[in-house]
């Protein structure tokens, strides 16, 4: 009788298809297991026969030793022939029964341990398996995202390079990037000195007030940081950020995401995703902005020269003009009426005026546009100014240079140097 292996479950594992546990050809029938039904129903009728030939071969060798015998009592000849029979029968039954019992005993016990070693093998390569097959579908999952995000890359970088129109670069920069990104809000910031501007932003559920107008770099503790030293921000939970500012309307933001802009190493913005759910932003999220950002910095630095040379033609026709229309008259209150109008389709202003050095100390305002508000306005210029009361006005005097002034919600202190700066 042939003991089964354990190649057999090693086979059946190692061919994808192979029915496991199944012999070889072979080896059909070398299991215990696998007898057919007609050997096991044979095994009570050979036990029969052994223990009738064992009883008879033992009987005989009793009659011919008790013929040899003198006679005895019949209680003594029962005794001896039991006492015979037993000495006789218990070696034959031995060898032809009990040992091939105990054999076969020993035989199924190793099969079972075969078995049960294979089920073990067959549970740690299944085990096996579906590691390699989670990791497997887990790089499938990253190829998929890259090449996704790969997609959207091109797509971007021909969509940014398809305009020079900076509003639409604007608007195509949120566009592609809410393709991708999975977010309530994003939008383009662009740092000026202490302010920070937002030219475009998109929110699926309502549009933002308080930001339009643009804030200081200081509302956002952490921007000023990142604007010294560009690099890409994560933050996957507000709630657990110490710098998370105190702003009502803005306290639905539950995790951000930033990527600076940066063009020939200067950093002149941010581009910015935020989520109402924590968590919404992973390191590949980012690993995109920064890659989309490079591509949205160089599209908005050749929108911006673009930008700059429309304006600065703009501003030769619009001085071209000014020049010929201040020529056709000699009237001092129509050439100034006519500098202002000229200056708001140069630079659009809510209020001007014209004033001019009527001595060495003292300015009078000959001319005002819009001339309703400009009187009635906190914001308005006085009438007349003593030089010698506002510091700003000798240096700007002095040495023939404009002034400007950076806060926007003040109203211009003529006499504060820290609301003005000269250029």
């Amino acid at each position: 009788m042939a003991t089964p292996t354990p190649d057999c479950a090693a086979k059946g594992l190692a061919k994808p298809g192979s029915r496991p546990f199944a012999p070889s050809a072979g080896e059909e029938g070398s299991s215990p297991f696998d007898r057919p039904p007609g050997r096991s129903a044979a095994a009570p009728r050979r036990l029969l026969l052994i223990v009738a030939a064992a009883v008879f071969v033992g009987e005989a060798l009793i009659m011919l030793a008790l013929a040899f015998l003198p006679r005895l009592s019949l209680v003594a000849e029962g005794l001896l022939d039991a006492l015979l029979v037993t000495i006789l029968i218990l070696p034959i039954l031995s060898r032809f029964l009990l040992r091939p019992i105990t054999a076969e005993i020993a035989v199924r016990k190793q099969a079972e341990l075969t078995l049960q070693s294979e089920v073990v093998e067959r549970v740690a390569a299944e085990s096996r398996l579906e590691s390699s097959n989670e990791e497997l579908r887990a790089l499938t999952q990253e190829e998929r995202n890259q090449r996704r995000l790969a997609e959207a890359l091109t797509e971007a970088t021909v969509a940014l390079n398809s305009s020079l129109d900076l509003d639409e670069v604007f608007d195509r920069i949120l566009e592609q990037v809410q393709r991708v990104v999975p977010c309530r809000a994003l939008a383009v910031l662009i740092v000026r000195d202490e302010w920070v501007l937002v030219p475009r932003h998109r929110d699926r559920v309502e549009p933002w007030q308080l930001l339009d107008g643009g804030f200081h770099i200081d509302t956002f503790p952490r921007m000023r940081s990142l604007a010294e030293s560009p690099r890409p921000h994560l933050v996957p939970d507000t709630e657990l950020d110490p710098e998370r500012p105190g702003i009502p309307t803005l306290d639905w933001i539950r995790s951000v995401a930033m990527a600076p802009l940066v063009q020939d190493g200067q950093m002149f913005g941010f581009l910015i995703t935020l989520s109402e759910h924590p968590g919404a932003f992973s390191s590949e999220i980012v690993r995109f902005l920064v890659a989309f950002a490079t591509y949205a910095a160089v599209a908005l630095d050749h929108a911006n020269i673009y930008d700059a040379e429309l304006r600065a033609r703009h501003s030769a026709e619009i001085m071209s003009e000014t020049s010929l229309a201040l020529t056709q008259t000699l009237e001092l209150q129509t050439v100034l009426d006519l500098l202002l109008d000229y200056m708001q389709k140069l630079t659009p202003y809510d209020q001007g005026a014209v004033a001019l050095l009527e001595s060495e100390s003292r300015l009078v305002v000959r001319a005002r546009a819009p001339l309703a508000q400009a009187e009635s306005s906190e914001f308005a210029l006085p009438a007349e100014l003593e030089v010698a009361d506002h510091p700003q006005l000798r240096v700007l005097l002095a040495g023939q240079r404009g002034l400007s002034s950076g806060k926007r919600s003040m109203p211009p202190s003529w006499a504060s140097e820290q609301a003005m700066r000269v250029d």
